[in-house]
């Protein structure tokens, strides 16, 4: 299972959800299909230590940078457990798809 995101940033947008956003240098060349498709329905959640949690993905923004790099965001439910995600360290938490 390969990494689809390292995520840099976490918040919660008040009776939405939980956005997590992140980047992924190869993902740059990519429509915003190809990216959703890329992502799925699915995704985990892995911290350096080895744990993980599975969450369903209610959204998918993606922005671009000046300098063409794609900044990736997923909404995840209210439900997900942000401590998991605040309490890792964030440059070591990545999400990948579940296949």
């Amino acid at each position: 299972m390969s990494s689809i995101i390292k995520i840099c940033d976490t918040f919660v947008v008040e009776g939405k959800g939980v956005v997590v956003g992140g980047v992924n240098s190869l993902l740059d060349d990519m429509s915003l299909g190809e990216i959703k498709q890329l992502i799925g329905d699915m995704v985990e959640i892995h911290k350096e230590d080895g744990s993980t949690t599975t969450s369903p993905v209610l959204g998918v923004e993606v922005s671009t940078s000046l300098v063409g790099r794609k900044n990736i965001f997923l909404l995840l439910p209210l439900n997900i457990n942000l401590n998991f995600i605040k309490n890792a360290d964030v440059e070591t938490c990545v999400i990948s798809r579940v296949v």
